[in-house]
């Protein structure tokens, strides 16, 4: 009988053994490594403390590591603090502008490219998401529309947009509960930034870039997250439908869903990890 039990106990530990392994290395929905570099920007007047806690939980939920720090100062030079050896699994870059108060989209969208450019440099790559929050959602669209068709730029692959004020900003040029979309999503107040997204629309690259677009309702009556109305972050689905691989959206509500905090709300964080890598809560095991 007792070697019978521990017989059991054996046959018990094995399978036991073997499923253990299985989800830590053989079950690719939960591990599959992935090399893609994901470049974390902040907004308007942001420091690195805007996108700490969105790479922190990133790296304790997903096994993501921040590989660099990039940081860019007020001529656009860019001065890489950290080390990406070898293949890492779910690399980070947190880029940081000394100059944050910066609105020339045009500049801002060259040195973002700079950003690019010099970890490509350093550690050579073809493809890179993006996370983005406020006004960085706009300049990404300048650095993209000034370098698609480059050979030697590497490709976007997902880009997360976060409170994207891409048709507006309040008490700027918008006003809660004034726009409208139609059934296409076009809005019918369109600001000369959205008009140039609409004139160069072409100029985005076709069919290559997965699109989360993550936007807040207070929940308040002004129908925005305090800075950036539902409809002018939702503006983003009329141009995204003309050129991106795919687009899906995800709102938010309640007092977290605050412009400036929707960056430090979990269940956000939760969302983009999950678009970015598909993987469960325990990736990081």
């Amino acid at each position: 009988m007792k070697k019978f039990l521990n017989f059991v106990l054996l046959v018990l530990f094995a399978v036991g053994s073997a499923f253990i392994f299985y989800n830590r290395k053989g079950n690719p929905n939960h591990y599959k490594k992935d090399t893609t570099p994901t470049f974390y920007f902040h907004g308007w007047s942001g420091t690195a403390n805007s996108t700490n806690n969105m790479i922190a939980y990133a790296e304790k939920h997903s096994g993501a590591k921040k590989v660099f720090k990039a940081t860019v100062d007020p001529s656009g030079n860019v001065k890489l603090d950290g080390s990406w050896d070898g293949e890492i699994d779910k690399p980070i870059i947190q880029v940081v502008l000394e100059d944050n108060k910066n609105g020339d989209f045009e500049t801002l969208g060259a040195w973002y490219a700079n950003v690019i450019q010099e970890v490509n440099k350093v550690h050579p790559f073809k493809e890179y998401n993006t996370v983005s929050h406020s006004m960085s959602n706009s300049v990404l669209q300048y650095m993209l529309l000034n370098n698609t068709g480059e050979s030697n730029f590497p490709k976007m692959k997902k880009e997360v947009f976060i409170a994207a004020p891409i048709n507006g900003v309040i008490g700027m040029n918008d006003e809660p509960n004034q726009n409208k979309l139609d059934e296409s999503g076009k809005p019918e107040i369109i600001t000369p930034n959205y008009q140039y997204f609409m004139d160069n629309v072409n100029r985005f690259p076709k069919n290559q870039i997965e699109i989360l677009n993550i936007y807040g309702d207070l929940e308040d009556g002004s129908n925005s997250d305090g800075s950036v109305t539902v409809e002018a972050a939702k503006s983003l689905r009329y141009l995204a439908d003309q050129y991106a691989l795919s687009y899906k959206e995800e709102e938010f509500k309640g007092g977290m869903a605050q412009h400036s905090l929707l960056h430090h709300n979990s269940k956000v964080d939760k969302v983009v990890n999950s678009f970015l890598w598909q993987n469960n809560e325990n990736g990081a095991q």
